[in-house]
């Protein structure tokens, strides 16, 4: 199977078998996609996560239900602060996470 990256570099190449895949509904399809944190890891980005994926959907014009499904997941409340943190988890697809890497 030819990897989705394609054959531009090896970092490619190795970003796509090392990176956890996993399969979401999106668009009325099963696809496999991989989550934006573990990409953002991967990269060594080195801006905050939150910023940098809301940056990088702009940037490569992706459209959310189409390249990309977020989830909001609840943390653990912390001491002093009303009710529990939110954070919001992206999930993209190989295509798009190929756009984001490049």
């Amino acid at each position: 199977m030819q990897c989705p990256f394609g054959a531009y570099t090896t970092a490619h190449s190795t970003a796509y078998s090392v990176l956890p895949k996993g399969r979401i509904k999106i668009h009325g399809a099963v696809a496999s996609a991989v989550n934006a944190r573990n990409l953002h890891a991967f990269l060594e980005v080195k801006k905050d996560f939150s910023n940098w994926i809301k940056k990088q959907i702009e940037r490569a014009r992706l459209v959310e239900g189409r390249y990309f499904i977020t989830l909001a997941q609840k943390g653990e409340r912390n001491e002093g602060v009303r009710g529990a943190s939110v954070s919001i988890e992206y999930h993209l697809t190989i295509e798009a996470a190929k756009h984001i890497a490049m």
